[in-house]
């Protein structure tokens, strides 16, 4: 995987957190709160992860 492929899903990832928090502050229902924690931690993980292999 090339560095500006790394970079862009990088870039990426953090945009789609952005978005989930977004909706996070937009959705009053517990339950959908739970569940864009849940996707923001597992974003989180897979952009800890490339930024690993950023070098």
């Amino acid at each position: 995987m090339s560095l500006a492929s790394i970079n862009s899903a990088y870039l990426g990832i953090g945009s789609a957190k952005y978005l989930l928090t977004v909706a996070f502050d937009a959705k009053v229902d517990a339950e959908a709160k739970a569940k864009i924690m849940e996707a923001q931690a597992e974003l989180g993980d897979v952009q800890y992860s490339l930024f690993g292999l950023r070098g």
